[in-house]
């Protein structure tokens, strides 16, 4: 039988009277909080994960604390999955792209000349960078990643941008090692969006590929460590070559994962990059990583890199605050996030 609206409304103005005076169910208390609830709800799910990030630290410590060296191929192949890193290589070797007519850059007095080169990695996805040859016998062969915001000519010494202290990668090449160093996805928000559309965002370049990367289990920083040790692959790096990775900030991130990967790099340098990261979710969005936390730490990079040695160098970074405000015509949708000297 259904009631009408006039028999409804006098069904529950009887109810009513009973259930303001019923009593709490056992264990159960009147919610009378004061205030904005939804605030205090996102407030205690702040509590929550802070709580969760610490546990996963501390669990995590103790997990390597115990573990077993045999454990280390493992653990590798753990720290590939969750940097998404699965698309098999391509064949193909280092190509020259300098500009037609281009002079190649050459110091007698350095003893190195610089190229622009490119190498393929996976389907459709190329590194590109600039290698410094020496003019004599090589004496190593190193990676040289500068961070997000700088070009390899910069680090290079090619243009005159940075201080001299600055400039890992040219006085790398003047002490007689083969030097490339790649161009990383900058920070900036030019490209992100689609002409065909004519839809533009202020995601940073960085995000913007990551937000897609990460539909399909992949991630930006895997994609920047494929081209380094796809590199070394196409330079002819053995067990028996004299080989390093150096980075500054982004490129130092970079460095330590390469290395933690890969037993043929012999040392790595890492600049502005080193810490405990339990705060991630204060830094660009592109740096969260699906249950990396869980299981590798900077720490733990560095003990997958062990005996080989580790050089971690304080210096100060080029602070960075995401969202970058919206140019003309830009839709206002950038995660916040922020990298300061640590």
């Amino acid at each position: 039988m259904r009631l009408s609206p006039t028999s409804l409304r006098l069904v529950l103005g009887l109810a009513l009277p009973i259930l303001s005076h019923a009593e709490p169910l056992p264990g159960t208390q009147p919610l009378e909080n004061p205030g904005d609830l939804s605030a205090q709800m996102v407030a205690g799910i702040g509590r929550y994960l802070d709580r969760e990030i610490a546990r996963a630290a501390d669990e995590r410590l103790q997990r390597w604390k115990t573990r077993d060296a045999g454990q280390t191929d493992s653990h590798r192949q753990l720290l590939r999955t969750r940097l998404g890193m699965s698309d098999p290589t391509v064949s193909g070797g280092l190509e020259v792209i300098q500009p037609l007519g281009a002079p190649v850059v050459e110091s007698r007095e350095a003893g190195y000349r610089a190229l622009r080169v490119r190498w393929p990695v996976f389907e459709a996805v190329w590194g590109e960078g600039l290698l410094l040859q020496p003019l004599g016998e090589s004496r190593a062969t190193i990676i040289a990643i500068p961070d997000a915001d700088q070009t390899p000519e910069q680090i290079a010494g090619l243009v005159p941008d940075l201080p001299l202290n600055a400039q890992f990668a040219r006085r790398l090449a003047e002490q007689g090692c083969t030097v490339l160093v790649p161009v990383l996805v900058d920070r900036r928000a030019i490209w992100s969006g689609t002409p065909l559309l004519d839809r533009w965002t202020n995601l940073p370049h960085r995000e913007w590929i990551y937000r897609q990367a990460f539909e399909v289990g992949r991630t930006l920083l895997g994609y920047e460590v494929q081209k380094i040790l796809r590199a070394l692959d196409i330079l002819g790096v053995s067990d028996a070559t004299a080989c390093g990775v150096a980075g500054f900030s982004e490129g130092g991130r970079i460095a330590l994962h390469a290395a933690a990967l890969d037993p043929r790099i012999d040392a790595t340098l890492i600049r502005g990059y080193f810490g405990s990261h339990r705060k991630l979710w204060t830094e660009p969005i592109d740096r969260n990583l699906f249950r990396y936390q869980r299981d590798f730490g900077d720490a733990e990079l560095a003990a997958l890199i062990a005996p080989r040695p580790v050089v971690v160098e304080h210096t100060e970074v080029a602070a960075f605050t995401s969202p970058p405000p919206a140019a003309k015509g830009q839709r206002q949708v950038a995660a916040p996030g922020a990298i300061r000297t640590l």
